[in-house]
């Protein structure tokens, strides 16, 4: 199984993904996508809702670009539920 996991994730991060998006760009959607879903939406200007920091959204994007390349580290995603 680990090595199952292993060429996976060398396959996400040698190759472009599905119709030719880097894992950057699916990062950056990914990054748009959790941040509306937090209510924090980066689009839309004023009307968008409160301000993020620079910091949070540089954070986050690092946090999606590991996670679409594999290298995030997994964990128990039940235990996180409430």
């Amino acid at each position: 199984m680990a090595n199952a996991n292993k060429r996976r994730t060398k396959q996400m991060s040698d190759n472009t993904l599905e119709n030719n998006a880097t894992a950057e760009v699916v990062a950056y959607n990914l990054l748009l996508r959790i941040m509306e879903v937090e209510g924090r939406p980066l689009t839309g200007g004023a009307s968008a809702g409160a301000k993020v920091s620079r910091n949070v959204i540089l954070d986050a994007y690092s946090d999606c670009l590991e996670a679409v390349r594999g290298k995030r580290p997994r964990k128990n995603a039940l235990a996180n539920r409430g």
